[in-house]
Formats: structure tokens, C-alpha cells, sequence
């Protein structure tokens, strides 16, 4: 007896979209909902070394946030509101935003050096016209770290909590002044690092130096692992080196997934309109999962009544601590 084989079936092309199993894998993004989005949110992040891709996390966490953000929310309701997120580049020196979202900084000199009674929500507003897949950035120039007072970078970030509901810092990996007190004000602050003995030697470090500041406000600092590949070559790295090194869990791990976030980059595009089933792109979408999870769950009562800020009292806090 003959048997012929069957014909193949074709496969949809919007089968990566709708299909929850791809290639005999899930699709994580078809086949699970993101985390409900609590009604505001603080997120730092900071770089244990140079390179490790803190501002790449930065602008997607953002980006991944505003997407949630817009759900339910016409156009003209988003023309009339504004954005509800805002990114703010605290590396005065070499902070990087501004480049990855095609966009110029929006902090001039001049603002820096402003007494910090000068800054209010009215000003602050003017800082952030520039906006992009619903993100506002606050941004200075570079160079211009040598004149920003303490008490103006704080003012600033107080009065963007009155405009914003969810705002994602990009903190320098030097410390600064301001450095304690924005970390230790943030819902969810976390440590950039990569898989290798001199990063984490130096996440191990910068813990060590912002517990005492971070534990007066209840705050944990969370570990990051950037550029991760689940198959190292000899000598690599895994993530159970993390508890070794930092006594505690990585609180996520980011892949090594260097094109797409090269062509969002040069492109100056959002990473997860450009290129969204990419794995940087689900991991960040993963990350803003946990983050509000977190945030939700250190807040219970926030979800009952909106107007009621979970990050006023830390802030003014932060803001006493500095003075």
C-alpha cells in the first residue's frame, strides 16, 4: 500500500501575532496579559560600570510604559491630557537620552543654575514639549553637570511627580549629591549590570554604598543583569553567579539582542513599535510587568483611589535628606 504524504498547511502569516504557540514554542507575547498598570509609578535605574545599557533599558521601560498608559485613552484624549510618562536624564555629563530618541535636550543651562524655589509644575511643563510614542523627555545638554544644584535636579523631579504619572530615571553611574536621595525616593530602583566578575564587583560595591541611605527609607536597591546569553562560552557567567556575588536574586535579566536595539537607536524610533517580538523587546515588557507588580503590591490601597500619590511622601523625604 502506497502513502502519500500530506499536503502542508500553510501557516498564517500573522501567526507570530496570533498563534500563543510559535514553532513549538509559547509566543510570551500573544499568550499573556501585561500587569495592570498601577496609577503612578517612580523607576531609577543606574549603571554599575559604563556600557552595560542602562539608558537602552531606560527609553524602553518608558516607552513599554506609555504603551500601557494609552490603553482605553482616545486620541483626542491623549491630544487633550498629554503624555502621562516622562523619562528624565540625570547624567548631565554623558547622558545619552536625548541621542536615542532622536530628540534635543529640553533643559537648558540656565534651568540648572535656577534656584531651586523657582522650579514648579508651570516650568517644568515648558521643559518637557518634547515627547515621543508618548514619553516626554526632560534632558540638558551635556557638559553641564558643573552647574546644577542639588536642590534644583530634586525641585525638578518633585514638580515632574505633579505632571506625570509614571516617570523612569536615568541616573548617571558616578554618584552625584542627588544620587541617594532619588533612589531612595523611587517605587523600584534598580542596579545595571552584566554578567561579569569586575560589573558585579562593582553592583556589589554601589550596594554596599547606598544601603544605609536606601534602608532609612525601607527601600531595596535591585539587581538588573543586562546582556545576558542563556549559553555562555567557557568561563561564562550565569545568573546563580548573581546570588554568589550579591547574596540576593537577580530581580531580572535583560538579553543580548544587540541589532534591533542598534536600528531602533540609529533609527530613532521606540524599540517596541519598531521591532516588538524581539527578545529585548518582550524582556523589557517583562520588566515593566514586575515593576508594577512590585509597585502595586507596596501600595494596595493606590489601585482604590487614583489621586492618592504612593510617592509623595518618599519625595519630600528624599528632598529633606538632601537639604
Amino acid at each position: 500500500m502506497v502513502k502519500f504524504r500530506s499536503p502542508k498547511k500553510k501557516s498564517p502569516k500573522n501567526k507570530r501575532k496570533t498563534d500563543p504557540r510559535v514553532d513549538g514554542k509559547p509566543n510570551r507575547k500573544a499568550s499573556r496579559a501585561p500587569a495592570p498598570l498601577p496609577p503612578a509609578t517612580l523607576t531609577a535605574l543606574i549603571g554599575a560600570t559604563g556600557g552595560v545599557g542602562t539608558t537602552s533599558a531606560a527609553c524602553a521601560l518608558a516607552m513599554s510604559l506609555a504603551a500601557r498608559a494609552a490603553v482605553g485613552r482616545t486620541q483626542m484624549q491623549r491630544m487633550t491630557d498629554g503624555p502621562r510618562v516622562a523619562l528624565i536624564d540625570m547624567d548631565f555629563q554623558t547622558g545619552a537620552c536625548a541621542h536615542h530618541l532622536d530628540l534635543l535636550p529640553t533643559i537648558s543651562a540656565e534651568d540648572l543654575s535656577r534656584p531651586a524655589a523657582q522650579i514648579d509644575a508651570s516650568v517644568v511643563s515648558v521643559m518637557a514639549h518634547q515627547t515621543v510614542g508618548g514619553v516626554a523627555l526632560l534632558s540638558a545638554p551635556n557638559g553641564t553637570d558643573g552647574i546644577v544644584s542639588p536642590r534644583t535636579v530634586l525641585a525638578l523631579l518633585d514638580a515632574a511627580t505633579q505632571l506625570f504619572d509614571h516617570i523612569v530615571i536615568d541616573l548617571p553611574r558616578r554618584f552625584e549629591p542627588w544620587t541617594s536621595s532619588v533612589l531612595a525616593g523611587a517605587d523600584v530602583s534598580a542596579i545595571m549590570a552584566e554578567l561579569s566578575v569586575p560589573s558585579l564587583h562593582m553592583a556589589r560595591l554601589r550596594r554596599a554604598q547606598l544601603a544605609p541611605a536606601l534602608g532609612q527609607m525601607g527601600r531595596a536597591l535591585e539587581t538588573v543583569i543586562t546582556k545576558h546569553e542563556r549559553r555562555g562560552g567557557r568561563g561564562s557567567l550565569d545568573l546563580r553567579d548573581v546570588q554568589t556575588a550579591l547574596g540576593e536574586p537577580a530581580f531580572h535579566s535583560l538579553p543580548m539582542d544587540p541589532e534591533p536595539l542598534r536600528a531602533a537607536i540609529n533609527s530613532g524610533e521606540p524599540l517596541i513599535s519598531l521591532k516588538p517580538d524581539c527578545r529585548y523587546a518582550l524582556a523589557i515588557e517583562q520588566l515593566a510587568d514586575k515593576i508594577c507588580l512590585a509597585v502595586a503590591a507596596a501600595h494596595p490601597d493606590a489601585s482604590l483611589d487614583a489621586s492618592l500619590d504612593p510617592r509623595e511622601e518618599p519625595h519630600a523625604t528624599a528632598q529633606r535628606s538632601a537639604a
